[in-house]
């Protein structure tokens, strides 16, 4: 159970960063995402209440109700992990203004402070509330992280006025799904218009694309927010999806169009290059975090009785 709720709550942020990306922003997303979580956090709280169903105690089994309402909670918590995950770090990157150097400063600052609450929120978890869970109540030590989940909401809610709100515009995983897909589709297609295709020059094409998405770049969102776009060097991997470009200028300057077909321009089709070369390393990744959930079923440090306390 451990290891299906964990994979859950690694997986559930794919969603969320496509829902904040595409269609709600990031702010509603984590609005949204963090009540839900809340409500996972309640259910939890209920699971172990004695008028509930409870804890079970010493050669007890745990009665249907509670079982209904402890997965029920676990699947709302990992639901509502998947909206904050991805996208709390990112909103407060919007935050900042990379072309000030101190807005640069000022992002470091915000991330060492980020990730050390985070480091300190976890190591509260791990002895603070373990101990209250250990020989208070099972009860108490769920309802602490649902007052703080609480607290939390509203200090977010407080600062919406002041925010910056960078719109929703197309998630990078659907980008890379499209322009995969407009590859394999334009192939034979492109092959059958294009004659001869070594008059293309792939870097000379690049360049061309390059051109209007730094400008497009230079737009910033809410009154100057984002930097420029970085600007990619054509690469030789990864060449089939080079079928999703459909306008380029060839070695001789000459402006190439294929009317007709799904294209992206040469950066868009870099980027995604960038995200596969990038899968190997995420893919090894796996059995080693599998590994590690098998052999630490407890996120704090060995396995804890859930009897209840003397």
């Amino acid at each position: 159970m451990v290891a299906i709720f964990t994979g859950a709550c690694y997986t559930t942020p794919l969603i969320g960063a496509i829902i904040a990306d595409s269609l709600l922003g990031r702010f509603r997303t984590i609005l949204a995402f963090s009540t839900i979580y809340l409500l996972g956090i309640f259910l939890l709280t209920l699971s172990s209440w004695p008028p509930a169903g409870g804890v079970p105690g010493p050669g007890e089994d745990p009665t249907w109700w509670s079982y209904t309402i402890l997965f029920s909670a676990l699947g709302v918590i990992a639901l509502g992990t998947g909206g904050i995950k991805p996208n709390v770090s990112a909103f407060g990157a919007d935050q900042f203004n990379l072309a000030r150097t101190q807005d640069r400063r000022e992002k470091e600052s915000f991330f060492n402070a980020f990730y050390a609450s985070i480091n300190l929120g976890s190591l509260i978890a791990c002895t603070a509330v373990v101990y209250v869970q250990d020989q208070v109540s099972w009860t108490l030590g769920f309802a602490i992280p649902g007052f703080a989940m609480l607290l939390a909401i509203c200090i977010f809610l407080a600062g919406r006025s002041v925010y910056v709100h960078v719109p929703p515009t197309e998630s990078p995983v659907l980008r890379v799904i499209r322009v995969i897909g407009a590859a394999l589709k334009n192939r034979r297609r492109k092959k059958k218009q294009l004659s001869p295709p070594s008059t293309v020059s792939h870097d000379d094409s690049l360049r061309a694309g390059q051109r209007g998405l730094t400008a497009a770049g230079r737009q910033t969102a809410n009154g100057g927010n984002r930097a420029d776009v970085p600007v990619l060097t054509a690469s030789m991997s990864h060449k089939w999806l080079d079928d999703a470009i459909t306008e380029w200028h060839t070695s001789q300057g000459q402006h190439m169009r294929i009317e007709g077909l799904t294209g992206y321009s040469p950066q868009q089709v870099e980027e995604v290059k960038l995200v596969l070369r990038l899968l190997p390393v995420f893919l090894s990744s796996i059995l080693y975090w599998c590994e590690r959930i098998i052999m630490s079923p407890d996120a704090c440090g060995g396995p804890r009785s859930l009897s209840p306390p003397r």
